[in-house]
């Protein structure tokens, strides 16, 4: 028959094969056999079952700190950028559009009211001396030269 000092014995060194195996324990890497029996342990242990909740808790935070995030959690952080990028550039795009239409605008009432005035003229002159058309040669000798609209606006859309 086994005395109370065996059976304290026994229950240290149980607790001595537990606690010094607690990290494989944890991990997975026992022998179902030695698991279960460890984990019988623990049941009625209350110091080794604190010790292994502190494992635990270290375990935790190691595999945190060390685990890759899972590949579908950047796959949709990704698709969040993307969406966001996508987004402001769509902003972009149509703020550069808005000016360009902006300067078109601007270049071709300019160019109508240059040409509105340049006919007033002519009608004005038109009507208080006799009527002359300049023969197609006189037309040949002016140099008239319009400005390139792009030269004059091309920056509008570019960034400062």
């Amino acid at each position: 028959m086994m005395g109370e000092r065996d059976r304290q014995e026994k229950a240290r060194s149980a607790c001595a094969r537990v606690r010094g195996r607690l990290e494989q324990l944890l991990d997975g890497g026992l022998e179902p056999l030695e698991e279960a029996r460890d984990q019988g342990h623990l049941e009625v242990c209350e110091g080794c079952r604190s010790e292994e909740a502190r494992w635990r808790e270290v375990f935790g935070f190691v595999r945190q700190a060390v685990a890759p995030p899972r590949a579908g959690a950047a796959a949709f952080e990704l698709a969040g950028v993307q969406r966001d990028l996508d987004a402001r550039l769509a902003v972009r795009i149509e703020a550069e559009a808005r000016e360009r239409r902006m300067a078109q605008r601007l270049a071709l009432t300019v160019a109508a009211a240059g040409l509105l005035g340049l006919l007033g003229l002519r009608w004005v002159g038109f009507w208080t001396e006799a009527p002359t058309l300049p023969s197609g040669e006189v037309l040949g000798q002016l140099d008239l030269a319009l400005p390139v609209w792009s030269d004059l606006f091309g920056d509008l859309g570019s960034p400062r």
